[in-house]
């Protein structure tokens, strides 16, 4: 079995830092500002997966070290991911969570947001979020000792990873933890967006259309995302509207559900056709799935319902597509999108960025 034991800093649940989840101090950095780390969000749903980091000081993770596995691999799979973090009042080490049937990368990975939409990830291993499971506090129990106090091979050392090679590992430790997480019946606190989730409404029948429509968009400014979605959820029962998909998207988006989103807006325009709004979000979205093409057809009909005096707002459409072509590595048409900005914006700060883009794609011919 491929098994690995990481060790992060201490958090409740893992979706973020915020005034009542504040990081612990476990691993020797400076976190008396209470400052983001990568860990910081390794139980959160983020389109259906969840996004692990572990600081690693040797760089990259040895995956030789595990079965089957080579100096030439870049990733593996089907990895059992245990985390471990230390408690403020015991002072020890225990299990937080884990990952089942997990990828594991050599080199921690980095991806960027398109749009504004989503945030940066920075991970070393990502699962399903339905293979996620995350401990209550009170239920993380089940303690990994220090080698420095047990012996050599018997725990974790120093570093934040512990492949668990040694005899006793595989033969005493391991199975203990296999058969802890195979009898733990104490339920888990990460949420998982499941078909099950997405499908729910709220119990109000007596409620009319418009106002769950008001209230969703209340929520929405509030960023109370999920709660708006129940609200456009149950709209949607009385009135399977156009605006109601539109909220229903929005509030997704808001949830890091970004596949949804997109079915969510393609029907909404199928029901009502192509809406500013709509399309910017789907531009957006196909932008961040990698579906680049997609993206600049979005962005010719974006352009078709735009005022045509107003220059600045068709020449943002023409950057997105700079942006998409660039992705597609297509630099022809990138620079003719360019070409099209600088003689044609009266922003010179805007027109100096695309003669800079414009010499930086040149310059690789």
């Amino acid at each position: 079995m491929r098994i690995i034991f990481c060790n992060i800093t201490w958090l409740k649940n893992y979706i973020g830092v915020s005034d009542a989840d504040k990081l612990g101090k476990t691993d020797g950095r400076d976190k008396g500002k209470n400052n983001e780390v990568h860990e910081s969000y390794n139980f959160q749903d983020y389109n259906g997966k969840c996004y692990g980091y572990v600081s690693n000081r040797g760089g990259s993770l040895r995956l030789e070290r595990f079965e089957k596995a080579t100096v030439n691999d870049d990733s593996i799979d089907n990895v059992l991911v245990i985390w471990v973090a230390k408690q403020g009042k015991t002072g020890k080490n225990v299990i937080v969570g884990w990952y089942k049937k997990a990828t594991l990368y050599k080199y921690s990975q980095e991806s960027y947001p398109y749009g504004g939409i989503g945030r940066d990830l920075n991970f070393s291993t990502e699962a399903l979020s339905k293979d996620s499971f995350l401990l209550p506090e009170s239920q993380r129990k089940f303690e990994i000792p220090r080698a420095a106090v047990v012996g050599k091979d018997m725990g974790m050392g120093q570093s934040n990873i512990w492949y668990a090679e040694s005899g006793f590992a595989k033969t005493i430790f391991i199975p203990k933890v296999l058969e802890y997480m195979e009898s733990y019946n104490g339920g888990f606190i990460n949420t998982v967006y499941s078909e099950e989730v997405l499908q729910k409404t709220l119990d109000m029948t007596s409620t009319e259309y418009q106002a769950l429509i008001d209230k969703g968009e209340e929520l929405i400014n509030e960023e109370d995302f999920y709660k708006a979605f129940l609200y456009y959820n149950t709209a949607r029962e009385i009135n399977d509207s156009a605006d109601a998909l539109f909220g229903v998207g929005e509030s997704l988006i808001g949830l890091n559900m970004f596949s949804r989103a997109i079915v969510a807006f393609e029907n909404a325009i199928s029901m009502e056709g192509d809406k500013s709004d709509s399309l910017y979000y789907l531009q957006c979205l196909y932008m961040n799935s990698n579906q680049y093409i997609k993206a600049v057809n979005i962005c010719d009909k974006m352009l078709q319902l735009v005022d045509k005096n107003d220059v600045e707002s068709i020449c943002t459409i023409y950057y997105y597509k700079v942006y998409a072509y660039n992705a597609l590595e297509d630099d022809t048409q990138a620079i003719k999108c360019l070409d099209f900005i600088i003689n044609t914006t009266a922003d010179e700060e805007f027109k100096n960025d695309a003669i800079g883009m414009k010499s930086e794609l040149t310059s690789n011919k």
